[in-house]
């Protein structure tokens, strides 16, 4: 079993630590990349970004790809993992950019660089501002604001300054004709600000769609919805400031595979549609959608699964059920969790500290000697 073991997205490889030391082995327990390195930086969903990943050895930091061989030297302080066509690097303590051969491309001068979120461009900061510079040097934003970010292909960002945010177009230029408290992100294309302690949503031109009178909200649209606060109870809104579930909740959760709702009212939990329609009745401790009809709910310190008619489908027993992949659910019995399908099947006992599944594979952690040892299943 490994010190710690980790699925990043590849399709075969796993990211293992043993005694300190990081490699990589394959879904067969064999060892692929040997256990040498020190760190490894992985990208969210995928290890090996356009054939390589960063990795440091003896307290420096390059790149190999998926056989172990070499292909950025261990000459670096520090690294990121690639994006577009460019690697982000540190040496001697400033950061510049090089392309996917290790080819310089930024000098070594700034105090950060990272991806920007405009083309061929990176956000950089220098003597504590931050700005935009093109790949070739140039300065695209001066370097003037607090906080500047572009999300991925659009050119409008959002910077602070001097304690006020602001919209900016990609040359750095405000839009719009004021400032906020602060600004979000964009979402369906609406971003959440506030002002004047009080929220609302903009459009990329600065105007304001739905007026700065909430509470809180609970960041951006997705799928036309938004989760918002008014006078200390929840509701949901639609992009032209409908109320598609009126403020009058203490909290709501939902998931997009599902038309149903979790809602707390009165300090209790139920199930309604998205017409606020109940469903179950506000009886419970706890709530959680699980899948495909089925509802994990809390009652007397122990969680059972019924579906939407209200019947038991597993008994209440559980200190704790959640949705796994593939349909299945883990299980919590006394400080320790398993497997099982919604059943009741036992597919892994309740006797791991923690599991996780990339794929088809099963990855359970269990406390040995104060120590987390990690070893591999395969569902099916």
């Amino acid at each position: 079993m490994y010190d710690s073991l980790q699925f990043p997205g590849d399709d075969e490889l796993l990211l293992a630590k043993l005694h300190d030391l990081w490699g990589f082995v394959n879904r067969d327990n064999e060892v692929v990349i040997p256990f040498q390195f020190d760190e490894i930086e992985v990208a969210p969903g995928d290890t090996f970004v356009h054939g390589m990943v960063p990795i440091s050895r003896h307290g420096k930091w390059g790149f190999i790809n998926r056989f172990g061989e070499t292909i950025i030297p261990f000459l670096y302080d520090e690294t990121r993992y690639p994006f577009e066509t460019m690697i982000c690097a540190k040496r001697s303590g400033k950061w510049g950019a090089m392309d996917l051969n290790g080819k310089p491309l930024v000098p070594y001068s700034y105090d950060d660089l990272a991806e920007s979120g405009l083309a061929d461009c990176l956000a950089a900061e220098l003597n504590g501002k931050l700005g935009v510079i093109h790949t070739r040097g140039e300065v695209v934003i001066p370097f003037a604001y607090d906080e500047l970010r572009f999300e991925e292909n659009m050119t409008v960002g959002t910077a602070n300054r001097n304690g006020r945010s602001m919209l900016v177009d990609r040359f750095g230029r405000p839009i719009g004709g004021g400032t906020f408290d602060v600004l979000g992100y964009f979402s369906e294309g609406l971003c959440h600000a506030a002002r004047d302690g009080r929220w609302g949503y903009i459009d990329s031109k600065g105007e304001t769609v739905l007026p700065f009178q909430y509470d809180k909200v609970m960041g951006g649209f997705h799928n036309g919805f938004a989760k918002v606060m008014l006078q200390g109870k929840w509701g949901i809104v639609n992009p032209s400031g409908e109320h598609i579930l009126s403020p009058i909740y203490d909290e709501i959760r939902w998931n997009d595979k599902d038309d149903h709702m979790a809602a707390r009212l009165h300090g209790k939990w139920g199930v309604i549609d998205r017409q606020a329609r109940p469903i179950l009745p506000y009886k419970y401790d706890a709530v959680s959608l699980i899948y495909d009809g089925m509802v994990a709910v809390k009652q007397e310190g122990k969680y059972s699964l019924i579906d939407l008619q209200g019947s038991e489908r597993l008994p209440r027993k559980y200190d704790q059920l959640a949705l796994f992949p593939n349909g299945l659910l883990t299980a919590s019995i006394g400080g320790k969790t398993g497997l099982i399908d919604t059943t009741g099947y036992e597919i892994l006992p309740c006797v791991y500290d923690n599991l996780f599944c990339p794929g088809q594979t099963v990855i359970a952690a269990m406390d040995i000697h104060s120590r987390l040892k990690y070893g591999v299943f395969e569902l099916y």
